[in-house]
């Protein structure tokens, strides 16, 4: 019998506001569990349905109270197992599932007592879960060597890729023009950010052709490619992804981002097996908008699991280590937290799944630390750190291939040391670029010496394969 394990934390009160015992928590984990099954509050008589079901009730939902967190406050935890063949994955089970706990099944009254506080601290999906999501949808998508093969990624380079800003409201030449000079700097591609749209079919059509005309183009060897927002109706979606894989020569980049639709969408595109001009999947790219939106109910990292399983790509996991807005030299309070977002990081890229991103706000002067902690494997989304260059968005890309290429010489000769600064010169040219044109300090856009600020306990470089 296989099982999905949701680890689950709540409070009670009795009528008096006294907390609850550990028979009243055991009361209201006992009303989760049958409501699971019965979807009433009422009390049920079991004996009349148990003849009734086609299967057993203990084979459909369990539950096992854990130890208490906090009696004082009536805290406790427990952890409710629902039959994993009650969420199918080739019929929406992650949505259903997602549905369930933060629509219906963690909200509800109990008289005399008050229960409060459902917080989702974990999902752990059984393994034959996640080997059915891969052969129904991983396996129709692009692992991170097919990723970096496809768009002729050089050895040693991360992925290079721009969010176009602004973000709505700018002409259409505008967008070729400038596309073209950040591929020609070296970026492999640019993408549409979340809040442009198509607001009609012919909007669509005209952004195809500003796409196939990129991607015509030759870019010393590279790949380039226009990414256009696929956030779509499901049956509009896949209309034009197919009609986009026919017009652009491969590879093609895609955007679905992960709002309320991205789960379906995602594995719509897979189930369809929509290929290119060259028979590969398209490389779907995904900004997880709702990430967090449901994060007591649903935990963030489980909807980016949910993300990637249905065939998502290049995907950013939230989370990166916070070299933007931390002091210059890491305290130890903070260590500890940077340490665990680092090896989140690295572990994603030794799945060899998905590539996950660093993305929200980074700039030129913080690249460096990036590749040390992270290596080519990750990719750099960045918006601002291109657009908001005091020379314009060619600069910015210009500024951050410059860097990247200079980091992955310098981890090459560092060994297993952090590596030495980028030269004076680069230096300058990251603490310089973004003088009047940021809100952010001069201190949060100059540069981040490895060497000086990431020197601390249980933290190594990145370790570049031989």
């Amino acid at each position: 019998m296989n099982w999905i394990r949701i680890k689950i934390l709540f409070s009670v009160q009795k009528a008096d506001g006294a907390a609850g015992t550990p028979d009243d928590a055991y009361t209201v984990a006992a009303q989760v569990k049958d409501d699971a099954l019965f979807g009433t509050f009422a009390e049920i008589d079991t004996a009349f349905w148990s003849e009734r079901m086609d299967r057993s009730l203990d084979t459909l939902s369990r539950f096992e109270l854990g130890e208490a967190v906090d009696t004082t406050r009536g805290r406790y935890e427990f952890n409710l197992e629902l039959a994993a063949d009650l969420f199918p994955p080739d019929l929406g089970g992650y949505n259903h599932l997602f549905g369930i706990l933060a629509g219906d099944l963690l909200r509800f009254v109990l008289p005399p007592l008050k229960v409060s506080d459902f917080v989702v601290k974990d999902i752990v999906f059984p393994d034959g879960w996640r080997d059915e999501h891969c052969k129904l949808f991983r396996e129709y998508s692009t692992s991170i060597p097919e990723i970096r093969k496809a768009l002729s990624i050089e050895d040693g380079m991360p992925l290079l890729a721009f969010s176009f800003k602004p973000r709505v409201g700018f002409k259409l030449d505008a967008l070729e023009a400038i596309a073209n000079d950040v591929l020609a700097a070296g970026f492999n591609v640019v993408e549409l950010d979340t809040r442009f749209l198509p607001v009609n079919r012919a909007h669509l059509a005209q952004l195809r052709e500003i796409a196939a005309r990129i991607a015509d183009k030759q870019w010393s060897g590279r790949s380039g490619r226009l990414s256009l927002n696929f956030t779509l109706p499901t049956p509009v979606l896949l209309e034009e992804i197919q009609a986009f894989c026919e017009q652009i020569p491969a590879p093609v980049v895609a955007k679905i981002d992960g709002g309320l639709n991205g789960i379906d969408s995602i594995q719509s595109v897979r189930r369809a097996k929509i290929i290119d001009q060259q028979g590969q999947p398209p490389i779907i790219t995904c900004y997880p908008l709702l990430r967090n939106a449901l994060s007591n109910y649903v935990p963030p990292d489980k909807v980016l699991d949910a993300l990637i399983l249905s065939g998502a790509d290049v995907i950013y996991p939230g989370g990166r280590p916070d070299i933007g807005h931390m002091k210059r030299s890491l305290d130890s309070s903070v260590q500890n937290s940077f340490v665990q977002a680092v090896q989140r990081y690295r572990d994603l890229v030794q799945r060899q799944e998905a590539m996950p991103t660093i993305a929200g706000g980074i700039y030129a002067g913080q690249l460096h630390a990036y590749y040390e902690l992270l290596g080519p494997d990750v990719g750099w989304v960045l918006g601002g750190g291109v657009t908001l260059h005091r020379d314009g968005p060619k600069a910015g890309a210009e500024l951050c291939v410059d860097v990247a290429r200079a980091a992955a010489e310098l981890r090459q000769k560092a060994g297993r040391s952090w590596s030495a600064n980028l030269s004076k010169r680069l230096v300058t040219r990251c603490s310089e670029a973004y003088l009047g044109t940021s809100q952010l300090s001069n201190s949060e856009l100059t540069y981040f010496s490895p060497s000086e600020n990431l020197n601390i306990a249980r933290l190594a470089p990145f370790e570049v394969k031989k």
